[in-house]
């Protein structure tokens, strides 16, 4: 898992510049909003959601003194909501990180129905050149059938014009997770939600 959270920051220390806009759709802990903060610097903007209280909680703790990030205690289905409307069509990176808060009931997980509507939106607020990441973990109750309808979802938009790199860490024992890492490109024909 280390080794696929090192790749996510390495790609994204890459594409996100200073005063970026960019989104963290899955808080948990607030690691990847701490390195989000870290890319755009005081004059760029995080916006980081999560459906649990106790994931706000933990993150403002590690995001103490980070006033470029703005944390929403909402569903990433819902960011649309949240996000300032000038926004739309210029976030640089959404980071998506599926199952369940480290410590918290499994059955708390992100949900199929709910991420695939959150990529159909971050898929509308990208940048032309931005980037969506998710990282898929599994074996724990649904992760398999999200993983695999999410990984179909990310492959559309590679067929679109989007270039997509998927990294898998091998396991033996359980099911492995992956990264799918899509960069848009200027003139790419992915389609954007109905």
């Amino acid at each position: 898992m280390e080794r696929l959270t090192q790749w996510t920051h390495l790609g994204l220390h890459a594409i996100v510049r200073p005063g970026d806009v960019v989104v963290d759709a899955t808080l948990g802990n607030g690691h990847d909003a701490r390195v989000l903060a870290e890319c755009v610097g005081p004059g760029g903007e995080v916006h980081a959601f999560d459906v649990q209280e106790a994931a706000l909680v933990e993150s403002r703790v590690r995001l103490a003194g980070l006033d470029q990030v703005q944390l929403h205690l909402a569903d990433h289905a819902e960011l649309d909501r949240h996000l300032p409307a000038q926004h739309c069509g210029r976030v640089r990176a959404f980071v998506f990180n599926l199952g369940f808060l480290p410590g918290a009931p499994r059955e708390r997980a992100t949900k199929t129905a709910s991420t695939l509507a959150a990529l159909e939106l971050a898929l509308h607020w990208v940048a032309p050149d931005g980037v969506i990441s998710c990282t898929c973990y599994r074996g724990h109750d649904g992760s398999d059938d999200e993983a695999e309808q999410v990984a179909a979802w990310f492959e559309a938009c590679a067929q679109d014009g989007a270039r997509l790199t998927r990294i898998e860490r091998r396991a033996t024992r359980a099911p492995a997770p992956f990264v799918l890492w899509l960069e848009r490109r200027p003139g790419d024909r992915i389609r954007t939600p109905r």
